[in-house]
């Protein structure tokens, strides 16, 4: 949701001009999205270890 939240305002910001703006903007919404995905697959697993289908 904030990835999304934050690929939005960068479209946004780039209709307005700041394509440079955007890029940073791109790369903190893929790096928000990357660091939720490792946090949810350790958890995955920690359920998986605890027998927890």
């Amino acid at each position: 949701m904030i990835s999304d939240l934050l690929t939005d305002i960068g479209v946004r910001i780039e209709d307005q001009g700041g394509e440079d703006i955007t890029e940073i903007i791109d790369e903190a919404a893929g790096y928000v999205q990357d660091s939720a995905g490792q946090r949810l697959e350790r958890a995955r697993a920690a359920l998986i270890a605890l027998g927890t289908p």
